[in-house]
């Protein structure tokens, strides 16, 4: 059995894994022990008293956002005897061993929580709200931006702003490296061979003719020429793999091409009323007040967000390709689109590889 760490947490002549419960605190906050009988029939309640003062701030924040006190569960295969309900729907926070935390949702979390255990061997507590299915997705997000803004780690990836899984990524551009080039924003990684798809590079040839007879193809040719070795980690090692560029691709704006990282896009080149745009999307942290309203080559400043880069990510549209570069030519700037493109490509592959046109690509860096 393990220690009752405070004197408000005593085994009791009941028996094992029954403690007196400190009143003063909450009626719920009972139980520090996993695998008795008496500790599952109580609902194995981890005590906010037992935490350590990191675990205690999560606590707080889950419990000011509607959670239940964590329970026990490091062991269990099966919740069934916390949540009798199968169908129950709702938010959960999973306390991971190494203090990380993981946010998910579920219409059946009895059924989810076996499918966690049979994947994660270091679950410790459960926390859990109850939500209507309507609103999970809802929750979920401000769940995960909640405990993001609060400085702790999850081990989520696709809602959050950096995962803290482990990447497929370090296999092409090593920790140390990663680190820094996001410290250094004069370092750029352009070392080690393109990869070719043939049948990839014909398919989009003809879109690619079709670009070069546009009035503002050079103008979008010299700004790519510049953002993709700044902007893009090892870009040519990591080229149709963790990031995709496409040509033309359908839109209602005149969109001349896409960079896209992971599940979204990063870039967006697209011209309106004859003049030229140039859509970022980057980490919102960092950046001044400078960048964060219009005015000048800024045209537009908006929250608008893709749920893979999570909640640390603005969109800032600048107009014209010169303008354009010289904003990547701020530290502030480069820094926070590098940190929005590194995070996004330690998540996972390029899910619009299959778009991807070599033809421009090969034109903008000059290969």
């Amino acid at each position: 059995m393990t220690k009752a760490p405070n004197k408000a947490l005593q085994p009791t002549a009941a028996g094992p894994g029954v403690f007196d419960v400190d009143m003063k605190f909450d009626c719920q906050a009972c139980i520090w022990e996993s695998g008795s009988a008496a500790v599952a029939e109580l609902g194995r309640y981890v005590s906010y008293l037992d935490m350590s003062p990191s675990n205690r701030k999560v606590i707080s924040l889950l419990r000011s956002s509607g959670f239940e006190f964590p329970r026990w569960v490091e062991g269990c295969a099966s919740i069934t005897e916390l949540l009798p309900e199968a169908n129950t729907s709702g938010i959960y926070v999973l306390h991971l061993n190494d203090g990380f935390c993981y946010v998910g949702k579920s219409r059946e979390m009895t059924r989810r929580f076996s499918q966690h255990s049979a994947n994660f061997a270091d679950i410790k507590a459960l926390s859990f709200r109850q939500v209507p299915e309507n609103k999970l997705g809802e929750v979920e997000r401000d769940t995960v931006s909640l405990l993001e803004d609060a400085g702790v780690k999850l081990r989520n990836i696709l809602l959050s702003s950096f995962t803290h899984a482990k990447s497929s990524f370090s296999e092409f551009m090593p920790l140390p490296l990663q680190e820094k080039w996001l410290s250094d924003t004069k370092f750029v990684d352009i070392d080690g061979q393109r990869t070719t798809d043939e049948a990839l590079q014909a398919r989009y040839e003809t879109r690619f003719r079709r670009f070069c007879q546009m009035p503002d193809a050079e103008q979008v040719i010299r700004f790519l020429h510049y953002y993709l070795p700044v902007a893009i980690p090892a870009v040519l090692r990591t080229e149709a793999k963790y990031w995709a560029i496409s040509c033309l691709p359908p839109a209602k704006l005149n969109v001349f091409c896409r960079v896209n990282i992971y599940w979204q896009e990063v870039l967006t080149c697209f011209e309106d009323g004859g003049d030229m745009f140039f859509s970022f999307h980057l980490a919102k942290s960092g950046l001044s007040n400078n960048f964060l309203s219009p005015g000048g080559p800024i045209a537009e400043v908006t929250n608008h967000k893709y749920a893979p880069g999570g909640s640390d990510q603005i969109n800032i549209v600048i107009q014209g390709g010169k303008e354009a570069i010289a904003f990547l030519k701020h530290e502030d700037f480069l820094s926070a689109v590098r940190k929005f493109n590194l995070n996004l490509m330690r998540k996972g592959l390029c899910q619009y590889a299959r778009y991807h046109c070599y033809h421009l690509s090969s034109n903008a860096l000059g290969t």
